[in-house]
């Protein structure tokens, strides 16, 4: 079985060592490395993309589009296209024809800097094609990482970004002074709003709360900076590392679809500047 992993960031390195783990041979192309990345996917079985979504674009944009011909596609990014406001397995799809039965996504709780410290994580594998999902499940389960198979890469997508959303809404509520009682109440507020509108497995609602909760959580961080009078574009200056709720912002309207999301489009609107931080305190 030949594997690559694209990306260089900290959940493409823990997602390399637990498949290494296994004794999986992996191809692993970093931003920096000088060999084509065309040639990378084309003596691969199976591709993992685990780069920011803002720069996936970027990352494929001078492949051709049969690059995936006959490859196995899994998604590990939690996130939209911001160039073409898609999910990744549309954006796949669209750009490099690659059928469902070759889409492969993940998601779940699990923070890549706990799983690197043998913390106890969870992953959805969801594909339309069962037994991909079951082979991806063998590379990345161990004894801290359980895995579910799922046939619903659209509802794992979805859940996937709109979490990054609602923990801006968290950290603004922190950064604005509000304690574990405000904030217990926002949760509830915003458990009730996605489950309403979107299907979630535990594995979704899971990491829907460890990334509402976590100060790992880049997402939190940014929220908590805002809400503490940073603004926003000095904020994302300031951030080490890739704040995915804030592009999540900006293909809101085509993830929301037809969803009455009041307290995901507050987030939205502030971010964009078009409502002050003090709005996501007047949640139901």
């Amino acid at each position: 079985m030949k594997i690559s992993v694209i990306g260089s960031g900290s959940w493409a390195t823990a997602i390399v060592n637990i498949m290494q783990c296994h004794g999986a041979v992996i191809d692993w192309w970093k931003r920096r490395d000088e060999r084509p990345l065309a040639d990378v996917i084309a003596s691969s079985e199976y591709v993992f993309l685990a780069v920011p979504s803002p720069f996936l674009h970027a990352s494929l944009q001078r492949l051709s589009s049969n690059a995936f011909d006959s490859k196995n596609v899994i998604s590990a990014i939690k996130g939209y296209v911001p160039e073409t406001h898609q999910s990744v397995t549309e954006y796949l799809k669209s750009f490099f024809h690659v059928p469902d039965t070759h889409l492969c996504v993940i998601g779940g709780p699990s923070h890549a800097e706990e799983v690197e410290q043998g913390q106890m994580a969870a992953l959805t594998v969801a594909s339309p094609n069962r037994e991909l999902a079951k082979t991806v499940c063998s590379l990345l389960r161990s004894k801290i990482m359980r895995c579910t198979p799922s046939d619903d890469m659209k509802r794992l997508e979805r859940a996937a970004t709109l979490k990054n959303i609602y923990a801006v809404a968290v950290g603004l509520c922190r950064g604005l002074g509000g304690g574990d009682n405000c904030t217990g109440m926002l949760m509830a507020a915003i458990l009730k709003e996605v489950t309403r509108v979107a299907k979630m497995d535990e594995n979704a609602i899971a990491d829907l709360l460890a990334t509402c909760y976590s100060h790992h959580s880049r997402n939190f961080q940014l929220g908590m900076m805002i809400g503490e009078g940073v603004d926003v574009k000095t904020a994302l200056e300031q951030m080490p590392m890739t704040p995915e709720g804030y592009y999540a912002a900006q293909s809101f309207e085509q993830l929301k679809g037809n969803s009455n999301l009041p307290i995901a489009q507050t987030v939205c609107d502030i971010l964009v500047g078009q409502s002050p931080t003090e709005q996501i305190m007047q949640f139901d």
